[in-house]
């Protein structure tokens, strides 16, 4: 999946545009790092998000400057976003 979200306007289209969605989250990790936070939900039965198949989850990865989240990127699988997040290897071993 490639989608990114630079700045705030797109930041908020995006989350403005998936307020209606109607997904049944099964549970949520938060992982933080210096300056990127992950987001990963498990999302039983999800198989498709804009025509991409995925695999039950979706990580996002946030880029906060100045404690504000300034770009969204969006993830299939977590070390992929863990590692775009410099989050170090030991929390990537998890999977």
């Amino acid at each position: 999946m490639d989608l990114v979200c630079r700045g705030r306007e797109e930041v908020v289209a995006a989350f403005v545009a998936q307020r209606d969605v109607d997904y049944e989250i099964g549970s949520i990790e938060l992982i933080g790092g210096d300056d990127h936070v992950v987001l990963g939900a498990l999302i039983p039965g999800l198989q498709e998000v804009d025509g991409i198949g995925v695999e039950g989850a979706i990580y996002n990865v946030f880029a906060v400057t100045d404690g504000k989240v300034t770009r969204i990127t969006d993830y299939l699988k977590r070390n992929d976003a863990l590692a775009a997040a410099g989050v170090d290897s030991a929390a990537r071993e998890k999977e």
